[in-house]
């Protein structure tokens, strides 16, 4: 299972999953009626091509700008257990 999270372009279509469950049924419908005239494969093909471009778009630019702004900022110094009193280590939230 481990193989999958190896794979980057995998580990990039499942960040984008999310974005792609929210936007994918307008996406579809909208690039379907824009392309009426091409024949059905050329049209399915042109909407999974749309909707996986898009959620890629939009995962990067709205979703980690979002995540960037909302992600706790680096704590203050705190004392671990065994250090001195008068030292510090930076601790860090994810």
């Amino acid at each position: 299972m481990t193989f999958f999270l190896d794979v980057q372009w995998l580990v990039l279509l499942g960040d984008a999953s999310y974005s792609l469950y929210l936007i994918h049924s307008l996406l579809i419908s909208r690039t379907l009626d824009l392309l009426a005239t091409l024949p059905h494969t050329a049209r399915v093909a042109a909407c999974f091509a749309a909707a996986i471009a898009t959620s890629l778009w939009s995962c990067r630019l709205i979703e980690e700008s979002a995540l960037r702004l909302l992600r706790p900022k680096q704590t203050a110094a705190t004392t671990t257990p065994g250090q001195q009193s008068g030292t510090a280590a930076t601790a860090f939230r994810y």
